[in-house]
């Protein structure tokens, strides 16, 4: 296994895991789907997913899975790896759902992971009529369980997405012989030939300073997710910044020894408005309540940190004559509402993120604005920066 490139892959429902799982296949590397495991789990307890509904065979497998997990997150990567042949092929694993997966799989020294990235909306033309026949309510229900990170042992894919080596941006794949062969090209030009010869090529601009602004985020003291962001004039970084609270204020984990908004949503009981009880995703359960449109789970405006990129742009205002008129923003994530409206503000003209999940209402604002350019991230991320750009092949 030593000698063999393993590379894991990762992506919300739609995002063309499978697809490149098949690309890679053509080119001697060995195909194993975490799916066809909880596949064979289900028909040995007597259910038949191919027999479902593509939407109701998703649920069911999503649930076997987080079932399987609950005793060891790295179960189904050592599933995987049983079924690895002694041929010395290239081995790829699709499907990867659970940051815990991934530990696992990192266990072996040359393994790899890439994260498959598209929109909401790209996924939602691909898949919604031919799986989920229109049903858009149950598509947001099951892509917002993708996405949450409560549960423990469930499909926590924006931290997949965090964790990975390498991410691509899938959003213009689509089925077209043509296609499929653009993209093949650039999978195979850009990473797959990087992976198997470290320092193959330079780190692009995006990839380095992306790179800086994950190493600045290390710095945070935040109990839930780390972000960095740097902000460039003229191709040098003139204002940097990561989630913290306040100069001299303690941070969550020594004043509160929990994050802060865990704490104000766990005394959340009931809906403001009607009195009825909430449920587990803090929505009233009267479903005709507006209290439904709130949504409860992030609570951004009550985290006591100052974002990455207000603490970027408030460091460029307290060094003073240093004006931010067409810089360009790189951030970790995806700026929030707030942060969103102090980057139009200070005259910001390109936001560079990573962000499976953005907040819709913070995109759609910034899609909009006619002077803001939004470039999702592609490229080796901070994961995997130094290991394949530190011999220079090129």
């Amino acid at each position: 296994m030593e000698e063999r490139l393993v590379i894991g892959l990762t992506g919300s429902f739609g995002s063309g895991c499978t697809t490149l799982a098949k690309i890679l296949s053509k080119h001697s590397f060995d195909y194993i789907s975490l799916t066809s495991i909880l596949n064979k789990v289900a028909l040995s307890r007597g259910k038949d997913p191919s027999v479902l509904p593509k939407k109701d065979r998703r649920k069911l497998l999503q649930d076997i899975g987080n079932e399987l997990r609950l005793k060891d997150q790295g179960f189904l990567i050592k599933e995987a790896l049983k079924l690895v042949k002694d041929d010395g092929k290239d081995i790829v694993i699709s499907c990867i759902k659970n940051p815990g997966e991934i530990k696992e799989l990192k266990k072996i020294p040359n393994a790899y992971i890439i994260a498959l990235d598209t929109s909401f909306e790209e996924r939602q033309k691909r898949i919604l009529i031919p799986e989920y026949e229109g049903d858009l309510n149950q598509f947001i229900k099951d892509n917002d369980r993708e996405g949450d990170e409560r549960i423990k042992h469930g499909q926590r894919l924006q931290e997949c997405v965090d964790l990975a080596d390498v991410l691509i941006n899938n959003e213009e794949f689509n089925h077209a012989p043509k296609n499929w062969d653009d993209f093949e090209d650039r999978i195979k030009k850009d990473f797959i030939q990087l992976l198997k010869s470290p320092g193959y090529r330079e780190p692009t601009d995006l990839e380095l300073w992306m790179h800086v602004a994950y190493s600045i985020s290390l710095q945070s003291k935040c109990l839930k997710r780390q972000v960095g962001a740097i902000i460039l004039k003229g191709g040098h970084v003139v204002a940097a910044g990561k989630n913290d609270v306040a100069q001299d204020e303690e941070p969550c984990r020594d004043y509160y020894k929990e994050c802060y908004r865990d704490k104000l949503r766990n005394q959340i009981k009931h809906c403001a408005l009607c009195g009825q009880k909430l449920d587990e995703d803090l929505r009233c359960k009267n479903r005709n309540c507006q209290y439904n449109e709130i949504n409860l789970m992030k609570l951004l405006d009550k985290c006591r940190s100052l974002h990455a990129e207000e603490n970027a742009i408030l460091q460029a205002s307290k060094l003073g004559g240093i004006g931010l008129q067409g810089g360009r923003l790189f951030t970790t994530t995806f700026p929030c509402s707030l942060c969103a409206n102090k980057i139009v503000n200070v005259g910001i003209e390109e936001v560079v993120y990573v962000e499976s999940y953005p907040d819709r209402d913070s995109y759609n604002f910034l899609q909009r604005h006619p002077k803001i350019i939004l470039t999702k991230f592609e490229g080796v991320k901070a994961a995997g920066f130094y290991h394949l750009f530190k011999d220079k092949n090129y």
